[in-house]
């Protein structure tokens, strides 16, 4: 659109504002023209949106009198004025407000991993293994697997073959599990089919999934800053593994397509292939100083269960969080050392009712109270199945989350589910045809592919850094009855091991945490209350 009258004019030194052309004109683009409070609507070209806060830093006039002055005049202004404000200005701060979203079909859970790495300023949302059974062949005749283009033919062969033949375990038990579910957990008149159904699947899936192979092909729908997604493609173009190589390579190429301004430099020489330089050289270097420092052919335990450990935590009582509790709502002049000296001097009892009143009376577990829970840290050491690590993994609020390689040699635990339906033999196989597929490839020298063959239920080593408030969110959130069994088991007893330490803070913090035993149909009470919910609407 040309305006053919002005649609700002000046007022002051530096100053403008809209004329009546200019207010028609910002009506398309704003829910309010006049206001204090706006927001921009999906006409408002979203390069203009970013880069016209990048420009009101250094300008008297608001976004709407920014816009209409230098942005009016269509798409191709508003990306000549992107491009020279980024150019003039840098383009950090407009790539955090300009959001892109980003679909990946067909990539494994492996290289999922990689992307979810990055916490900051990305949502994710992951195709489930509880739903949706992984019973489809390709064109070709495999299962939706990914076979990594680095194998040459004998290789290639091997492992589609061995990929192949699990994922015809896979089918065989999920549908047996799902008869032996229901054949056990008889249908009630007060449940609805739909809901039987879809519980009674969940159920007999969750305990399928766990010989489900790294290298199973999944969808991911991303949200993200472009900064956020900037970072993530110099990261994943900095890979060991090809695959999340060339799904940075794929989604610069897509993300270009939307915003050249603001992915212009991502492949710089210069500007991101430094970025890309410098990623490839820390890992190669920490690799070798680990390989001198530690013996690679030190034998790996196997692991019974899980292992959950708090290696570290801070305070050391936890009541030393008083000060910082009080110090938001504590008169101006007054510093920490001085809450904490009137605290010293309180009684006992009189310190634990401050503790209650600021955890407060959460109705549900999404009530939580303020930022003073996240001076409480703790450091965690896992040995875990790589479908609950996954799980896991997406949370992004935490201060520190690392893994190493996948690997068979820290064992499989068979679900209880798959033992009581007399399962064993088939997940004893598929287990079997995953580790010998590991081992060929690893003597071939295909470390990094071998990592495709590892199982979901097989376990790795991994850490995670936590404060107070980040377990309020994961632990009550994943210790739900509708969770998986795997990663409910783990947070119940990160729940355990808080207590122990940090008494006040479980109990207070965290009064929605489930420490029951598995359900029956752990699915089934959430499908019932938005079933509810659903009734109540049409009444």
């Amino acid at each position: 659109m040309t305006a053919e009258m002005p649609l700002t004019e000046p007022v002051g030194e530096g100053v403008d504002r809209l004329t009546d052309a200019g207010r028609e004109y910002m009506a398309e683009l704003v829910t309010d023209v006049e206001g204090n409070v706006f927001a921009w609507t999906e006409k408002a070209d979203r390069h203009m949106v970013a880069t016209q806060n990048m420009r009101k830093s250094r300008s008297k006039n608001d976004g709407r009198v920014i816009t209409a002055k230098e942005f009016a005049g269509g798409e191709d202004k508003d990306l000549q004025v992107a491009f020279r404000v980024t150019q003039e200005f840098g383009d950090d701060s407009a790539q955090q407000l300009y959001s892109v979203d980003v679909d990946i079909t067909g990539l494994s859970q492996l290289a999922t991993k990689q992307i979810e790495w990055h916490r900051a300023g990305i949502a994710y949302l992951e195709k489930s293994t509880r739903y949706v059974p992984y019973d489809e062949k390709d064109a070709n005749g495999h299962y939706k697997y990914v076979t990594p283009d680095s194998l040459d033919e004998q290789d290639t062969e091997v492992y589609q073959n061995t990929t192949d033949a699990i994922f015809d375990i896979y089918c065989q038990v999920a549908d047996r599990l799902i008869d032996y579910v229901r054949a056990t957990t008889p249908k009630t008149d007060d449940i609805p089919q739909s809901i039987y159904n879809a519980s009674t699947k969940a159920k007999a899936l969750d305990a399928a999934r766990v010989i489900l192979p790294a290298s199973t092909r999944t969808t991911l729908g991303i949200h993200g800053t472009a900064q956020s997604i900037n970072n993530m493609i110099l990261r994943l173009s900095a890979s060991d593994i090809a695959e999340a190589e060339q799904l940075g390579e794929s989604v610069l190429r897509e993300v270009r397509k939307l915003s050249p301004v603001f992915f212009e430099r991502t492949s710089w020489p210069h500007r991101g292939g430094r970025h890309i330089e410098f990623y490839r050289d820390n890992r190669e270097q920490l690799q070798r100083i680990a390989g001198e420092l530690l013996d690679p052919d030190k034998p790996v335990e196997m692991v019974e269960g899980q292992i959950v450990e708090l290696k570290r935590y801070s305070p050391k009582f936890e009541l030393e969080l008083l000060p910082y509790m009080l110090f938001e709502e504590a008169p101006p002049g007054y510093s920490l050392d001085d809450i904490e000296q009137a605290v010293a001097r309180l009684p006992m009892d009189k310190k634990r009712e401050i503790f209650r009143v600021y955890m407060g009376e959460p109705s549900n577990r999404r009530h939580r109270p303020g930022r003073a829970l996240e001076q409480a840290n703790y450091t965690w050491e896992f040995v875990s199945d790589f479908g609950a690590f996954r799980d896991l993994q997406r949370h992004r609020l935490v201060d520190d989350l690392r893994w190493q390689r996948l690997n068979v040699n820290h064992g499989f635990d068979i679900p209880d589910l798959a033992l009581k339906a007399g399962l064993t033999v088939e997940y004893q196989t598929a287990v079997r045809f995953s580790e010998a597929l590991f081992e060929y490839l690893e003597a071939r020298g295909r470390t990094v592919q071998a990592q495709y063959a590892v199982l979901l239920g097989h376990k790795l080593r991994w850490t995670m850094k936590t404060n107070g408030r980040s377990n309020q969110h994961i632990l009550q959130l994943r210790s739900t009855p509708a969770g998986h069994p795997s990663y409910r088991n783990t947070v119940q007893e990160m729940y355990r091991q808080v207590e122990r330490v940090h008494p006040t803070i479980a109990k207070l913090s965290m009064p929605f945490m489930n420490m029951d035993e598995d359900a029956d149909l752990g699915r089934l009470d959430q499908e019932m209350s938005l079933h509810h919910k659903k009734e109540l609407k049409r009444d």
